[in-house]
């Protein structure tokens, strides 16, 4: 019915308007006097007529223009309604979406072909950054930040692989660099924080192009952490197994002894690597430091003598390492404080097993309770000598045999058996090292191919002293040799080079880091070991030292200690 009367409507308008046309015309006429009355009604009837044609057009026209309006509104209104049923499901989904990238372990976000990390990413990821809003932040940007230089350039390689087309997927994940990796993610002024992260890959591919790339983050520190004090705890155990094996052999109070000594030069150690006092070195101060390291190298060479007598293996290398830890800083042009650190790590370390080989001792004493322990320290002495001798004469590929009838130690007081121990200790390894020769050498000289150390008392003792004799059939000492190594360290002027006598060359032997080896060993020092002699017995004990040597043929030491109060004050 509608569409019949849209062509009406649509005519009624135009005929309306003829018909007002018309009716105006005739009135405009008659007006002019040229008709009756009758033509004047039919003039308004016209007029009338076309004016409601014209009114019911445009009624009819706006009827209809609010009925299409009314139908759009509808259509608007269904159509809202169904946009907003859609943003109600995508905010279901969004903070489903939420829910998930903040409750999987892994936090999560994607990154486009330029780094970029997409606005939508797990919260924690703020936490584990250390940075709000990472939306829109190139992930290069946070490397930077978190990762050292090296790790940065390589971070920034392989985010370039994995949007790289011509590289399969499988194959750049196998060589993920950050797997694991330490970052500090300290806030500037706030105090150092290191985490462990862990960081996962995946491609994302439309249209077969690599259009973004998920990354998955995930805080590993507590893990990675527990798994270190596993390690740790493991490592200790078994460090405490190869202690426990090394010392079974060793009577207990052979170990006391030994970690008294020990922690004694330890002591001294620590006292000459003052942190204060070498956080503020300067270059003036270069022989302040070599002198420390002297007497660092001293101690912690006859804490590894003491080891080797014991055949506490353990110690001897973790000695040496130490020492050449030493001699390494000693050689350097420049000394400053930073170069002690490594000193300073490797003493808390020797200090460490200090404690676990005085705490194996603890556990061993119950068991060893019932095994009967030999309580004359002289006999002990000179069978631990002879097992060293043997020990470093194999090494050496010499042959020696010791010869002690007569002497006897057990009538010395504790304090002063350590003294004549560490004498025999240090006379023994340096006679192995510098003056008994090898079995061909000996056969060439027309020597007996086994060598012969003999450890005596000494004649016509006086009262009040202890004194022996240690003579080797080695090489003896070389003046000449002994003379132009004192030149060559500055112990001996060139201008009295000539006219020097023996006993002062022989002297020189005692001097603090003099050595005419070429190189440290397990066996050569550095002339630490002459020094300890003489320190122990002329500084500290106020005794005395003789060298009688004859180049080729023997070289014998002889030494007298005081044993009044002053002595035993001094070896306190």
């Amino acid at each position: 019915m509608k569409d019949l009367l849209r062509p009406v409507t649509l005519a009624a308008a135009p005929l309306g308007g003829l018909l007002s046309l018309a009716g105006a015309i005739l009135l405009w006429s008659l007006a002019r006097g040229s008709g009756g009355a009758g033509w004047t009604w039919a003039g308004l009837f016209l007029a009338l007529i076309g004016l409601a044609l014209v009114a019911g057009s445009l009624f009819l026209t706006a009827r209809a223009r609010e009925r299409a309006l009314a139908v759009q509104l509808a259509s608007v209104e269904h159509e809202s309604a169904q946009l907003a049923g859609h943003a109600h499901d995508l905010e279901v989904a969004r903070r489903e979406s939420d829910v998930v990238l903040n409750s999987v372990r892994g936090h999560l976000m994607l990154i486009d072909p330029s780094f970029f990390i997409q606005s939508r990413y797990s919260n924690e990821l703020e936490e584990v950054f250390h940075q709000k809003e990472n939306g829109n932040e190139n992930l290069l940007n946070v490397f930077q930040r978190l990762l050292s230089d090296r790790m940065f350039k390589t971070a920034r390689d392989y985010l370039g692989l994995l949007f790289d087309d011509s590289k399969k997927e499988r194959t750049v994940l196998k060589v993920n660099p950050l797997d694991e990796i330490e970052v500090d993610v300290s806030t500037p002024g706030g105090p150092p924080t290191l985490k462990h992260l862990h960081f996962d890959f995946r491609r994302i591919v439309e249209g077969g192009v690599i259009s973004r790339v998920l990354v998955t983050v995930e805080d590993v520190t507590e893990r990675t952490t527990l798994e270190r004090q596993l390690r740790d705890s493991e490592n200790q155990k078994v460090r405490q197994f190869e202690l426990l094996i090394g010392i079974l052999h060793v009577e207990p109070r052979g170990l006391d002894g030994f970690v008294q000594l020990a922690n004694g030069e330890l002591a001294r150690v620590d006292e000459a690597l003052k942190a204060s006092d070498f956080t503020s070195a300067t270059v003036g101060q270069t022989a302040l430091l070599r002198q420390r390291l002297d007497l660092v190298l001293q101690r912690v060479h006859n804490i590894k003598g003491n080891a080797q007598l014991l055949r506490l293996e353990h110690f001897e290398i973790k000695a040496q390492e130490f020492e050449q830890k030493v001699i390494d800083l000693k050689y350097r042009g420049a000394l400053g404080g930073d170069d002690f650190l490594a000193l300073v790590i490797a003493l808390a370390d020797f200090r460490s097993d200090l404690d676990n080989l005085q705490t194996l001792r603890v556990k061993l004493a119950g068991i060893q309770r019932a095994v009967e322990i030999r309580e004359e320290v002289g006999d002990d002495l000179m069978t631990d000598l002879r097992a060293l001798t043997a020990t470093i004469a194999k090494k050496l590929g010499k042959e020696v045999r010791i010869d002690s009838h007569g002497f006897d130690s057990r009538s010395l007081p504790p304090e002063q058996r350590f003294i004549v121990k560490d004498v025999l200790i240090q006379l023994t390894r340096n006679s192995l090292a510098h003056g008994i020769e090898t079995p061909a050498e000996r056969l060439a000289a027309k020597k007996p191919t086994e060598a012969s150390i003999d450890i005596h008392p000494a004649a016509d003792t006086e009262p009040g002293t202890f004194a022996f004799t240690f003579r080797d059939d080695g090489r003896g000492l070389d003046a000449e040799r002994i003379k132009k190594r004192a030149l060559e360290v500055g112990l001996l002027a060139p201008e009295r080079a000539n006219d020097v006598e023996d006993s002062e060359i022989a002297s020189f032997i005692f001097a603090r880091g003099f050595s005419t080896a070429d190189q440290s060993s397990m066996e050569s020092g550095r002339g630490m070991g002459m020094n300890v002699i003489k320190e122990r017995v002329v500084d500290e004990g106020g005794g005395e030292i003789t060298v009688n040597s004859e180049i080729g043929s023997f070289c014998e030491f002889s030494f007298v200690l005081p044993l009044g109060a002053t002595f035993l004050a001094a070896a306190r």
